[in-house]
């Protein structure tokens, strides 16, 4: 997908005005979504599980298995240039980067050449209609992603859009 195309997508109101409405001050928001990523985490046996949000110039880490204690966590998010969530966002489908330093849109990606997401692994989180983020795992080294790895993030992307809908701001 084209980088004017991402940003369109990224940048759509509908969307913006969806991810707005969501209540990320909750203080049973994080807790909620850091449950459902370390499910995911679990069943998978893979090491990073995160709920994400794309906003139009960040991507905010809403809930996290597996990344407590290093910079990542301490931030909340980075920068959208930096985002494999992104390209799950852009296109409404699932993402899976196999091994992040030799793949044609992220080899150059930072979180790869710093090696904190080696693979990667997305599916689109739906609320109110709108891609708002994505729920994701992040491999410990280059990674094959099972079907049984995407139905999880499938099941745990549902999950989410659910906790999200009970805050969203209906005004």
């Amino acid at each position: 997908m084209s980088v004017t195309a991402v940003s369109e997508a990224v940048n759509d109101p509908a969307r913006l005005r969806t991810v707005a409405a969501i209540d990320f001050d909750h203080p049973g928001l994080r807790a909620a979504l850091d449950l459902i990523s370390r499910r995911t985490a679990e069943h998978t046996g893979l090491p990073v599980s995160l709920a994400t949000v794309v906003m139009n110039t960040a991507q905010l880490i809403a809930g996290s298995s597996g990344i407590a204690g290093t910079w990542l966590a301490e931030s909340g998010g980075t920068p959208i240039e930096w985002s494999f969530c992104v390209q799950t966002v852009a296109t409404g489908r699932p993402y899976v980067v196999r091994e992040s330093r030799t793949d044609p849109v992220q080899a150059r990606n930072p979180l790869s050449t710093m090696g904190v997401v080696p693979s990667y692994a997305g599916v689109p989180v739906f609320v109110d209609g709108q891609v708002v983020g994505a729920h994701c795992l992040v491999g410990g080294a280059a990674h094959t992603f099972t079907d049984a790895d995407l139905s999880a993030l499938e099941e745990g992307a549902r999950d989410i859009a659910q906790v999200l809908l009970r805050h969203l701001d209906a005004g």
